[in-house]
């Protein structure tokens, strides 16, 4: 669900918020956060939704404690849970101590996890950087700076900043070794690295390539017109870091696992800001190996073949720049739009130095017209449209870097598509579940419910009692498992339907995607009882 830019965040927990006609207050409750495709049997304290039950907090402190006291030199702010008596690992930060729950993701660069405080049950992410020690002073540096430009910049909506949870030294030293010939680094396999552990603000939501990946691919598809709402927040997340009044950057590794989208607030954060860098007045920068070969400008991919290759390029750097971005943007919007073929990943050493050898530094690997993605696309539904952004895209991807299209050029061509995508297609089916109806249902009656949902696009919960959060965040979770959009990152509480009906069109039809929306009532499985809500 969408909530209005103006929607004031007091009118959450106990607060009441009174309807337009004058109705009693329909209370907005927040759902507790959970991370995505987390099996919710993993929370041992309901009562806060906690990953480390509060009652056992503090025997897991004085068991930290005990440990520090007998380490000589502390190198390490990351505790075992077998050495502690916890049921999830821990690290530190400041004094804060973080349960390490989940793999969030990983690329060529690093991995980030899930971690929960286990004081405040707060959700935070944990990038880990393989950095090389030479580096990691310039790299700390650059962090530093960032960290206190965006502290006291104003946050930018579809920008995830660091913000003031973010390390600026490591958070403990593991020497390893890089094993990998794939990955896209600056680093030689005979030299150690030391694992670099940053606290980051968590977005919420999944990666885009959730909707795009056949694998994992959820049940609900995306309509076309939310697709290009993804595109213009993108290219807007793109002109507030490069354009950032203080400190501008670049972001050096735009792709679809850098974009999270909020189903619920129908928005994209563009996220992975701890690696960009800055730059000049020129609009470029140079520094390490980093992005995707894929999303590389021709120029790019050649520098990093003489690295791979021992050719002669200056501390193994590649040059970034604002064009470079753009085009790895704009590489990212024809995956999105299904209209992407990257190369085969290389199985063996072999592969990988004949890819070298023999690749067509050029291809942008954007689909032509009559290939198999074009003539079976579903994202952009409407012929005429699709055709149009297939142009751009060759148009915008196949010219020398000063061709690449502005921002504001970019922003302009969207948002045409967007408008004219409103005039033909249907609007979203929203179903309207009630909580105290779900719960009283039987296994077999919630599979049935489940069942009737195919038509709906995305669910919004609504109670017409009240429950815990627990109950709250087990519901959204059973539907999720079984392929049900969830949306809402709020439930709305009334006993009169009258009253939960007309806050829920107020608020979905608040935002950017106002009268896209039709709602439907799915109680009507089982006899509705007085208080059960109703629109039909």
């Amino acid at each position: 669900m969408h909530r209005s830019d103006n929607f004031d965040p007091t009118l959450f927990g106990s607060e009441n918020k009174k309807s337009s006609a004058g109705l009693p207050a329909v209370r907005v409750k927040p759902i507790p956060y959970f991370p995505s495709q987390g099996d919710i049997a993993d929370i041992t304290d309901a009562e806060h939704c906690a990953l480390i039950p509060h009652t056992e907090v503090a025997t897991i402190l004085t068991n930290i404690e005990n440990i520090r006291k007998s380490r000589i030199e502390r190198e390490d702010d990351r505790y075992a849970k077998n050495m502690i008596g916890a049921r999830f690992n821990i690290v530190q930060k400041d004094k804060e101590f973080y349960a390490i729950y989940r793999l969030l993701g990983k690329g060529a660069s690093g991995r980030v996890k899930a971690v929960q405080n286990i004081r405040t049950g707060k959700w935070r992410a944990m990038k880990i950087l393989p950095v090389a020690p030479q580096i990691i002073t310039s790299e700390q540096e650059m962090l530093t700076a960032l960290v206190k430009t965006q502290s006291a910049a104003t946050e930018h909506k579809n920008l995830l900043l660091l913000g003031e949870s973010t390390s600026q030294e490591p958070i403990g030293k593991r020497d390893s070794a890089v094993k990998n010939p794939f990955r896209l680094t600056s680093l030689r396999p005979d030299k150690n690295e030391i694992q670099w552990n940053m606290l980051m603000d968590l977005a919420e939501g999944v990666p885009v390539n959730y909707f795009t990946d056949k694998n994992t691919c959820a049940q609900y598809v995306l309509p076309t017109h939310y697709w290009l709402q993804i595109a213009l927040d993108m290219i807007q997340a793109l002109k507030d870091l490069h354009h950032h009044p203080a400190y501008p950057l670049l972001h050096c590794d735009i792709k679809p696992d850098n974009i999270i989208y909020d189903m619920a607030r129908k928005r994209a954060k563009l996220i992975d800001v701890a690696r960009s860098l800055p730059k000049d007045s020129k609009g470029i920068c140079s520094g390490s190996v980093r992005g995707s070969f894929t999303h590389w400008t021709p120029a790019q991919r050649i520098q990093w073949r003489n690295i791979k290759t021992g050719g002669s390029v200056a501390n193994d750097e590649m040059l970034f720049s604002e064009s470079a971005d753009i085009h790895a943007l704009l590489i990212t919007l024809a995956e999105l739009f299904g209209l992407f073929e990257p190369p085969p990943n290389p199985k063996s050493s072999n592969d990988f130095l004949k890819f070298l050898n023999t690749f067509n530094p050029d291809t942008t690997y954007v689909v032509k017209k009559d290939h198999p993605l074009y003539q079976s696309n579903t994202r952009i539904g409407d012929q005429g449209m699709r055709e149009k952004i297939l142009d751009f895209l060759h148009e915008s991807t196949s010219h020398p870097p000063e061709s690449t299209p502005t921002l504001d050029a970019m922003t302009g061509f969207f948002t045409s598509m967007r408008i004219a995508c409103l005039t033909f297609e249907s609007r979203i089916k929203v179903g309207i579940l009630d909580a105290n109806h779900y719960l009283e249902l039987k296994h077999e009656e919630k599979m049935k419910l489940c069942a009737s949902l195919a038509a709906i696009q995305e669910v919004q919960l609504v109670d017409t009692a009240e429950h815990t959060d627990y109950e709250y965040m087990k519901i959204r979770w059973e539907l999720q498992k079984m392929g049900i959009n969830v949306v809402g990152t709020h439930v709305y509480i009334a006993r009169e339907p009258t009253q939960l009906k007309e806050m829920i069109q107020v608020e979905y039809n608040s935002g950017r995607l106002k009268d896209s929306f039709e709602f439907h009532d799915v109680n009507a499985l089982t006899p509705v009882k007085p208080n059960h809500f109703a629109l039909v």
